[in-house]
């Protein structure tokens, strides 16, 4: 559930400088948890992490020795006077502790254990011998129900609908469910409350005992199941949204309306109006994200409207399968949870034969374009200038060679001066739908020409500024106003004008979501454009900020992107091999929980990342190693995620990114060699890469694309 999703995500997690420790407790069965349990896997995980302290506690049941001295305690009797009960107790409980409460719990309601002033306590060791031995605990308490008066075992079951715990104004909502025929809940709480089923804290009622809610829930007999989730779902949705308050229980009536099912509902205005919900829940999972939830509700949503309803409920169908892509994209290529991709296949399909024009198209062509760009980035590139075209905003880049975008950058460096943080900040709102969409899709593009360390990025950030200072700035504009600060930076050499338009980036995130906007642009500002200006060191923080900021909105290529500037940076400012070591450890794995690439029948537990990190941490990691040496290895040694690599040294990897023209992996790797060399004063080896730096990044044509 959510606190194995939490316990998965926080593992390896990069934090600041400063330590913040974390204690975590948590329980299981043992017997309901076998290998492949996600408790399971989340376990091992945590044991691989060198930064997590794993300590298990193991409750066994009890042996015939402890239940003498309990039943002992208990009864206030010696220990040789219990030991027939207690041989009786073993036989039917066979030492489950909440069993054993139970059980004798039944001994006393049935008068089989009883007490008296004369004689203290006695049982009927015959009767209890033959009673009938209960399979599970949730046995024992479904007899406990049964006994129960009829109003409040009814009562109990209703509550038992709504899960192991329950807040009050949803009680009150649902009190009234069937008219003059509903049982008094409240009532019934507080005779449960008595007899120890339930307990209360604050506005919340909780089943003491998940057992109990289960067995609450199993002692409605079929048929009455589905009228009754009808009717309380009925309620709940009348009477919250009667007092303004249908947000506040938007999930608890998703989930009720859900368990009935599609097929459950025929009445068709019914079935629109739980469609509506699911995609109301669907969107607000999105948000927090919880893209499960979000592929769950949509799924569901599309149910309840049927295949062949395109046509009559067009635009909830349509905000239903984007939805379902969103999710299952997420899911399905960028995350340990392993989505259905060919359910998102499915739901792309659907989109683009249904969709009435590109603009209904955008949303889903965008996330293709995403999913295109991890397999095949020209593609990519292709798909998103051709997306351009039908959104009115062509990039012809036909003559676009490295001399004309530094002419470009030039002149618009020169256009916007003076003050330029005014006339940026100064700009109305961009209102044209296109020319935002147009915004969206030249953000992407400037990332994918920079995963190729293509001069054509300051290029598209040059367009993005022209577009802001015409028509109005959005939230892509703080994206195109920090590409426009690196590219006069890294192009035009030009630091104190890349770094006060970087100043002018912050003011602008300013009037939008800053912590929305932190995982695409501070990679930018604090990898690229401040670092000229202010200590290495001080970057880093905003650095793993945005690396945060990435893993939370399921943001793949801002993630890869940040986790590479990020350890580059961190190598280049001196900071601890062996921390260093640890961080690239946790941020391997972190990537390969979140962002894995493999299929679900892949059993093992180390993950393989996405190919374009694992290629730039495992350069990362194999420098780092050869600096430390093999004399300062710990003595401890820990299994490590990067150890499904395609390449065993960098030499291989300075090859395979000649080979494959991957020019900004290429860039890297050889720094980290110079630097690795003249600090291990290998001075041919220094120079050796020197000069392969040289042929590839300083004498080849300046008309090439990279």
């Amino acid at each position: 559930g959510a606190g194995v999703d939490l316990l998965s995500h926080q593992s390896g997690q990069v934090g600041s400088e400063d330590e913040i420790n974390v204690m975590f407790v948590g329980s299981y069965r043992d017997n309901e948890v076998d290998s492949d349990h996600p408790v399971a896997r989340v376990l091992r995980k945590l044991a691989l992490d060198k930064t997590v302290n794993v300590t298990n506690i193991s409750l066994s049941r009890f042996t015939l020795d402890i239940l003498d001295e309990m039943l002992s305690d208990s009864l206030c009797m010696p220990i040789r006077r219990v030991r027939s009960l207690s041989h009786l107790v073993m036989q039917k409980t066979d030492g489950q502790p909440l069993h054993v409460i139970e059980f004798v719990q039944a001994l006393t309601m049935d008068n089989l254990l009883t007490h008296s002033f004369a004689r203290g306590w006695e049982w009927d060791a015959d009767s209890i011998d033959i009673c009938p031995m209960t399979d599970s605990v949730a046995e024992l308490f479904s007899y406990k129900l049964q006994r129960l008066p009829k109003g409040v075992l009814l009562g109990l079951q209703i509550l038992s609908c709504f899960g192991s715990q329950i807040d009050k104004h949803v009680i009150r909502f649902v009190a009234n469910y069937d008219g003059e025929n509903s049982v008094d809940i409240t009532a019934a709480i507080d005779v449960a409350l008595g007899k120890g089923l339930v307990e209360q804290a604050a506005q919340l009622v909780s089943f003491s005992h998940d057992m109990i809610q289960k067995a609450a829930i199993d002692s409605i007999p079929s048929h009455d199941i589905i009228p009754l989730l009808h009717k309380l779902a009925a309620s709940l949705i009348k009477n919250a949204s009667a007092v303004g308050e249908s947000d506040s229980v938007l999930f608890v009536v998703v989930d009720l309306i859900n368990r009935i099912g599609s097929d459950a509902t025929s009445c068709p205005k019914q079935r629109m109006q739980y469609a509506d919900l699911n995609l109301r829940a669907g969107t607000k999972s999105i948000n927090v994200p919880d893209f499960v939830a979000a592929a769950t509700y949509a799924e569901c949503g599309i149910t309840f409207l049927g295949a062949d309803s395109w046509e009559i409920h067009y635009d909830v169908n349509l905000q239903l399968h984007e939805v379902a892509v969103l999710s299952h994209s997420v899911l399905s290529h960028f995350s340990s949870q392993h989505g259905n991709r060919d359910q998102l296949k499915k739901r792309i399909d659907a989109i683009f034969e249904h969709a009435k024009d590109f603009s209904d198209k955008f949303k889903t062509h965008c996330v293709w374009i995403k999913l295109l760009s991890m397999t095949d980035l020209a593609m990519a590139i292709e798909e998103s200038l051709k997306a351009l075209n039908q959104l009115g905003e062509p990039l012809d880049l036909t003559d676009i060679d490295y001399n004309a975008v530094c002419d470009e950058l030039a002149k618009l460096k020169e256009q916007f001066s003076g003050e330029r943080e005014k006339k940026l900040l100064s700009k109305n709102h961009l209102t044209d739908c296109n020319k935002e969409r147009a915004m969206q899709v030249l953000a992407s593009l400037g990332v994918y020409y920079h995963q190729r360390r293509s001069f054509l990025g300051a290029y598209v950030a040059c367009q993005m500024m022209k577009i802001t200072m015409t028509y109005g700035h959005c939230e892509y504009s703080a994206f195109g106003a920090a590409a426009f600060a690196g590219a006069l930076v890294n192009t035009l050499d030009d630091i104190d004008e890349g770094s006060a338009w970087g100043q002018s980036t912050l003011s602008l995130m300013n009037l939008y979501d800053k912590e929305a906007l932190m995982s695409s642009i501070y990679g930018l500002l604090y990898g690229v454009v401040f670092i000229w200006k202010e200590p290495f060191q001080l970057q880093l923080e905003p650095l793993a900020q945005s690396i945060r900021s990435s893993f939370a909105k399921g943001e793949i290529e801002f993630a890869v992107i940040n986790t590479i500037t990020y350890v580059g940076r961190s190598f280049f400012s001196g900071k601890n091999i062996r921390v260093l070591i640890g961080e690239v450890e946790a941020l391997a794995r972190q990537h390969g929980n979140l962002f894995c690439n493999i299929s679900s029948s892949d059993s093992s537990d180390k993950p393989v990342c996405n190919p374009l990190i694992q290629l730039h941490l495992t350069m990362a990691y194999n420098t780092l190693h050869d600096l430390q040496g093999a004399t300062d290895t710990p003595e401890e040694e820990v299994s490590s995620p990067l150890e499904k690599v395609i390449f065993s040294n960098n030499d291989d990897i300075i090859k395979d990114t000649i080979e494959t023209e991957r020019y900004g992996a290429l860039h890297l790797v050889l720094a980290y060699q110079a630097i690795k060399s003249f600090m291990l004063r290998e001075m041919d080896n220094a120079l050796r890469y020197t000069n392969l730096y040289i042929e590839h990044f300083v004498t080849k044509d300046l008309n090439m694309k990279y």
